[in-house]
Protein backbone atom coordinates (compact mmCIF):
# COMPACT_ATOMS: atom_id res chain seq x y z
CA UNK A 1 0.00 0.00 0.00
CA UNK A 2 1.33 3.32 -0.54
CA UNK A 3 2.37 5.45 1.43
CA UNK A 4 -0.38 7.86 2.84
CA UNK A 5 0.68 11.80 2.07
CA UNK A 6 -0.60 14.74 4.10
CA UNK A 7 -0.77 18.06 3.63
CA UNK A 8 0.14 18.94 7.17
CA UNK A 9 2.05 16.81 9.78
CA UNK A 10 -0.59 15.71 12.35
CA UNK A 11 -0.33 15.91 15.70
CA UNK A 12 3.97 17.40 15.71
CA UNK A 13 6.09 20.27 15.99
CA UNK A 14 7.40 21.00 13.04
CA UNK A 15 10.55 23.16 13.35
CA UNK A 16 10.13 24.50 9.27
CA UNK A 17 6.45 26.97 9.28
CA UNK A 18 6.10 26.20 5.66
CA UNK A 19 7.20 23.39 2.38
CA UNK A 20 9.75 24.42 0.66
CA UNK A 21 12.20 25.69 3.72
CA UNK A 22 15.61 25.04 3.59
CA UNK A 23 16.93 22.71 6.61
CA UNK A 24 20.07 20.98 7.31
CA UNK A 25 20.71 17.33 8.23
CA UNK A 26 21.94 16.37 12.33
CA UNK A 27 22.42 13.19 13.93
CA UNK A 28 22.13 10.70 11.06
CA UNK A 29 23.46 7.42 12.52
CA UNK A 30 23.00 5.20 9.56
CA UNK A 31 24.58 7.86 7.14
CA UNK A 32 26.83 10.19 9.58
CA UNK A 33 28.53 11.33 5.92
CA UNK A 34 25.44 13.30 5.27
CA UNK A 35 24.68 15.55 8.39
CA UNK A 36 25.49 18.88 8.25
CA UNK A 37 24.41 18.84 3.95
CA UNK A 38 21.29 21.04 3.34
CA UNK A 39 18.06 19.88 1.85
CA UNK A 40 14.52 21.94 0.86
CA UNK A 41 11.37 20.15 2.43
CA UNK A 42 9.53 19.25 -0.25
CA UNK A 43 6.36 17.04 1.56
CA UNK A 44 5.34 15.07 4.58
CA UNK A 45 4.81 11.37 4.81
CA UNK A 46 2.48 10.92 7.49
CA UNK A 47 2.64 6.88 7.54
CA UNK A 48 5.95 6.96 8.10
CA UNK A 49 6.38 10.46 9.96
CA UNK A 50 8.95 11.81 7.84
CA UNK A 51 9.88 14.68 5.78
CA UNK A 52 10.44 13.90 1.64
CA UNK A 53 13.59 15.88 1.14
CA UNK A 54 15.33 17.30 -2.10
CA UNK A 55 19.26 17.80 -1.81
CA UNK A 56 19.99 21.28 -2.32
CA UNK A 57 23.64 21.88 -3.26
CA UNK A 58 24.58 18.62 -3.54
CA UNK A 59 23.06 14.89 -5.18
CA UNK A 60 21.93 11.87 -3.90
CA UNK A 61 21.20 8.81 -6.08
CA UNK A 62 17.69 8.00 -5.20
CA UNK A 63 16.67 11.91 -5.25
CA UNK A 64 14.98 11.92 -2.56
CA UNK A 65 15.50 11.51 1.34
CA UNK A 66 13.00 10.32 3.92
CA UNK A 67 14.18 12.42 7.24
CA UNK A 68 12.68 12.34 10.43
CA UNK A 69 12.01 15.73 12.24
CA UNK A 70 14.27 15.32 15.04
CA UNK A 71 17.45 15.12 11.75
CA UNK A 72 16.16 17.86 10.59
CA UNK A 73 17.78 21.76 12.03
CA UNK A 74 16.57 25.24 10.64
CA UNK A 75 19.88 26.73 11.44
CA UNK A 76 23.24 25.83 9.65
CA UNK A 77 26.16 24.01 10.97
CA UNK A 78 28.66 26.25 13.50
CA UNK A 79 31.36 25.72 11.01
CA UNK A 80 30.67 24.76 7.12
CA UNK A 81 31.43 20.85 6.46
CA UNK A 82 34.13 19.75 4.51
CA UNK A 83 31.62 18.99 1.28
CA UNK A 84 30.40 23.03 1.43
CA UNK A 85 33.62 24.37 1.62
CA UNK A 86 34.83 22.25 -1.34
CA UNK A 87 31.54 23.06 -3.10
CA UNK A 88 32.36 26.76 -2.15
CA UNK A 89 35.74 26.63 -4.33
CA UNK A 90 34.55 24.38 -6.89
CA UNK A 91 32.53 24.54 -10.38
CA UNK A 92 29.25 24.31 -8.25
CA UNK A 93 30.28 27.46 -6.48
CA UNK A 94 31.03 29.10 -9.45
CA UNK A 95 28.00 27.65 -11.00
CA UNK A 96 25.71 29.41 -7.91
CA UNK A 97 27.56 33.00 -8.69
CA UNK A 98 26.62 32.83 -12.43
CA UNK A 99 23.41 31.80 -11.61
CA UNK A 100 23.05 34.64 -8.78
CA UNK A 101 24.18 37.39 -11.26
CA UNK A 102 21.57 36.48 -14.34
CA UNK A 103 19.09 36.46 -11.81
CA UNK A 104 19.66 39.48 -10.29
CA UNK A 105 20.34 41.23 -13.67
CA UNK A 106 16.72 39.38 -14.70
CA UNK A 107 14.81 40.88 -11.50
CA UNK A 108 15.74 44.16 -12.30
CA UNK A 109 14.17 44.15 -15.52
CA UNK A 110 10.79 42.31 -14.50
CA UNK A 111 10.92 45.23 -11.39
CA UNK A 112 11.57 47.90 -14.31
CA UNK A 113 8.43 47.08 -15.69
CA UNK A 114 6.41 46.11 -13.18
CA UNK A 115 7.12 49.53 -12.01
CA UNK A 116 6.19 51.16 -15.50
CA UNK A 117 3.34 49.50 -15.22
CA UNK A 118 2.28 50.54 -11.64
CA UNK A 119 3.37 54.57 -12.64
CA UNK A 120 0.64 54.01 -15.57
CA UNK A 121 -2.20 52.77 -13.13
CA UNK A 122 -2.58 49.43 -15.16
CA UNK A 123 -4.85 47.07 -13.61
CA UNK A 124 -5.20 44.50 -16.21
CA UNK A 125 -4.11 41.07 -15.94
CA UNK A 126 -0.90 42.51 -17.80
CA UNK A 127 -0.01 43.99 -14.99
CA UNK A 128 -0.73 40.80 -12.82
CA UNK A 129 1.34 38.94 -15.12
CA UNK A 130 4.64 41.17 -14.50
CA UNK A 131 4.00 41.01 -10.71
CA UNK A 132 3.55 37.04 -11.12
CA UNK A 133 6.47 37.03 -13.51
CA UNK A 134 8.83 38.69 -10.94
CA UNK A 135 7.74 37.01 -7.81
CA UNK A 136 8.67 33.60 -9.37
CA UNK A 137 11.56 35.25 -10.24
CA UNK A 138 12.46 36.66 -6.98
CA UNK A 139 11.54 32.96 -5.25
CA UNK A 140 14.24 31.58 -7.91
CA UNK A 141 16.82 34.24 -6.53
CA UNK A 142 16.55 34.15 -2.96
CA UNK A 143 16.71 30.50 -3.02
CA UNK A 144 20.15 30.76 -4.55
CA UNK A 145 20.89 33.37 -2.20
CA UNK A 146 20.08 31.07 0.39
CA UNK A 147 22.66 28.49 -0.66
CA UNK A 148 25.44 30.81 -0.52
CA UNK A 149 24.64 32.07 2.75
CA UNK A 150 24.37 28.45 4.22
CA UNK A 151 28.01 28.20 2.91
CA UNK A 152 29.61 31.08 4.00
CA UNK A 153 27.42 33.29 6.19
CA UNK A 154 25.87 33.60 9.73
CA UNK A 155 23.33 32.32 11.03
CA UNK A 156 21.41 35.95 11.30
CA UNK A 157 22.09 36.13 7.31
CA UNK A 158 20.66 32.31 6.65
CA UNK A 159 17.30 33.61 9.12
CA UNK A 160 16.71 36.63 7.45
CA UNK A 161 16.94 35.02 4.18
CA UNK A 162 14.67 32.18 5.25
CA UNK A 163 12.27 35.22 6.91
CA UNK A 164 12.28 37.01 3.41
CA UNK A 165 11.84 33.90 0.96
CA UNK A 166 9.27 32.77 2.93
CA UNK A 167 7.57 36.11 2.95
CA UNK A 168 8.18 36.61 -1.77
CA UNK A 169 6.92 32.77 -1.58
CA UNK A 170 3.63 33.13 0.05
CA UNK A 171 2.74 36.91 -2.07
CA UNK A 172 3.83 35.26 -5.35
CA UNK A 173 1.29 32.09 -4.77
CA UNK A 174 -1.67 34.75 -3.88
CA UNK A 175 -0.05 36.09 -6.91
CA UNK A 176 -0.29 32.81 -9.05
CA UNK A 177 -3.51 32.31 -8.01
CA UNK A 178 -5.25 34.55 -9.23
CA UNK A 179 -3.45 34.16 -12.42
CA UNK A 180 -4.52 30.79 -12.84
CA UNK A 181 -8.10 31.61 -11.87
CA UNK A 182 -8.07 33.42 -15.53
CA UNK A 183 -7.14 30.86 -16.95
CA UNK A 184 -3.43 31.34 -17.63
CA UNK A 185 -0.30 28.62 -17.79
CA UNK A 186 1.89 29.40 -15.15
CA UNK A 187 4.48 31.97 -17.47
CA UNK A 188 8.14 31.62 -18.03
CA UNK A 189 9.85 34.94 -16.30
CA UNK A 190 12.52 34.55 -18.73
CA UNK A 191 10.22 34.90 -21.78
CA UNK A 192 8.43 37.19 -23.45
CA UNK A 193 4.95 38.36 -21.32
CA UNK A 194 2.13 35.92 -22.85
CA UNK A 195 -0.21 39.17 -22.62
CA UNK A 196 2.05 41.72 -24.17
CA UNK A 197 0.96 41.28 -27.65
CA UNK A 198 -2.49 40.92 -26.63
CA UNK A 199 -2.09 44.55 -24.59
CA UNK A 200 -0.66 46.24 -27.69
CA UNK A 201 -3.61 45.18 -29.71
CA UNK A 202 -6.27 46.25 -27.28
CA UNK A 203 -4.57 49.49 -27.06
CA UNK A 204 -4.20 50.37 -31.12
CA UNK A 205 -8.16 49.15 -30.68
CA UNK A 206 -8.87 51.74 -28.72
CA UNK A 207 -6.39 54.33 -30.46
CA UNK A 208 -7.93 54.09 -33.10
CA UNK A 209 -11.36 53.27 -32.57
CA UNK A 210 -12.91 56.57 -33.20
CA UNK A 211 -11.60 56.42 -37.01
CA UNK A 212 -13.04 53.43 -37.47
CA UNK A 213 -16.84 53.81 -35.98
CA UNK A 214 -19.52 55.26 -38.38
CA UNK A 215 -18.93 58.91 -39.44
CA UNK A 216 -21.44 61.38 -37.93
CA UNK A 217 -23.68 62.89 -40.05
CA UNK A 218 -23.56 66.27 -41.68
Amino acid sequence: MAAELSSAPLGRKIIAMQYGDHCWLKGLSSNPELNDRQVRLELWINDKERWKCTPVGWKYPPKFLAVKPRNLSDEPPESPSRTSCDASSSEDGGKLAALLEMLLKRASELRADSIRLFNAKDTSDVSLESCVRLGLCQVDLMEVQLQILSKGGTKEQVKQCKAKLSMVRAETAAQLKKWKVSGYPVPDYWETPTLVEEALLARDVDRYRGALGPRPSA
